[in-house]
């Protein structure tokens, strides 16, 4: 008989770990949400609006409302990546230009030493 307060004990911490787990995931859920609407391009009146319809969705609902603003973020994201990627690449390829013009410019420098010592010894004989 001792063992049922024992059991329903383990059912509530176990009841009790699943509720703060969905706690959690609730709030992140929600502080994603809010940053996406925050970010969204689109007037406050209409943010303030996805707001009030979030409260009233159900999960399913606001995992796919969720989904389609990650998805608008990542859109309206692309742009400024595109163009750091751009950046990004015409810098790399300035360091690599650089790179090989000096190798370059060493080489030549190297080689004309080369036929000045091949010069002076082809004139002493």
């Amino acid at each position: 008989m001792t063992q049922a307060p024992i059991n329903n004990q383990l059912a509530d911490d176990q009841l009790s770990d699943q509720e703060e787990q969905l706690k959690q995931v609730a709030i992140a859920r929600g502080q994603k949400l809010g940053f996406l609407i925050a970010k969204a391009n689109i007037p406050d009146e209409q943010k303030q609006a996805w707001m009030e319809l979030a409260e009233h969705m159900d999960n399913e609902q606001l995992d796919r409302f969720v989904q389609a603003l990650e998805a608008q973020f990542v859109v309206a994201q692309s742009p400024e990546l595109d163009k750091k990627f751009e950046d990004d690449v015409r810098q790399a390829e300035d360091k690599y230009q650089a790179r090989v013009n000096k190798a370059k410019d060493e080489a030549l420098a190297e080689m004309a030493e080369l036929e000045g010592m091949l010069d002076k010894a082809g004139k002493k004989d």
